[in-house]
């Protein structure tokens, strides 16, 4: 059990740069998607 619990904490703080990045991603195009619109 401590085990697993170990590996989702690894999992997570390698994964959460990944996240932010793929969430700035997607908020830059909608921007920018909306800016074309005007």
């Amino acid at each position: 059990m401590l085990y697993r619990l170990a590996l989702s904490q690894i999992f997570i703080v390698k994964a959460a740069p990944v996240i932010v990045k793929v969430k700035a991603n997607i908020i830059v195009s909608f921007i920018l998607t909306l800016l074309q619109i005007d």
